[in-house]
């Protein structure tokens, strides 16, 4: 069951030690789009330039019509495959929903081990975006490059690309 306590966000404020970024997020914020928008940014550059911090900073620089939900992809589980990766991203979104005061169930393993791409897709994320009352759940994936040397493993079928870009669809 899903239950939405209408609360204001939490401020997030940026940290004093993170600065000069202000372009990038105001970039970000120009470009994200909306509802009924298909925006995707994809943020690229050297290792150590500091990508993880901007997508770590991005929540405080957003309003409130966006739910940023960060997905570390060296931390997402790949076992059991494509049901273990959608069952650790419910898992993050349902603990950031709980954070603005929205309560929510992720599906279960066993739910996603049967039907992975149809239980998140169609049960998980619909009671998400009620619950989130006109917000935009916004996915901040970091690292991602770890699903691809996990397709390359065969951990993960290569169709996740297909069904990750059919869904921000």
């Amino acid at each position: 069951m899903w239950a939405s306590a209408r609360r204001s966000w939490p401020s997030c404020g940026g940290s004093p030690v993170f600065f000069g970024r202000d372009d990038l997020f105001d970039f970000v914020r120009e470009n994200l789009g909306g509802l009924g928008q298909e925006n995707i940014l994809v943020l690229v550059g050297q290792r150590r330039m500091g990508k993880t911090s901007l997508l770590r900073q991005l929540p405080a620089h957003l309003g409130e019509e966006y739910l940023p939900v960060f997905l570390d992809g060296q931390a997402l589980g790949f076992e059991g495959g494509v049901a273990g990766l959608l069952y650790d991203v419910a898992l993050e979104i349902v603990e950031v929903l709980a954070s603005q005061g929205i309560d929510g169930e992720p599906p279960t393993l066993d739910d996603l081990a049967e039907r992975p791409t149809h239980t998140f897709e169609k049960q998980f994320l619909p009671q998400v975006v009620q619950a989130l009352e006109g917000r935009v759940l916004l996915l901040l994936f970091d690292e991602f490059e770890e699903l691809e040397m996990r397709v390359r493993g065969g951990e993960l079928p290569p169709t996740v690309f297909s069904y990750l870009r059919h869904l921000m669809q």
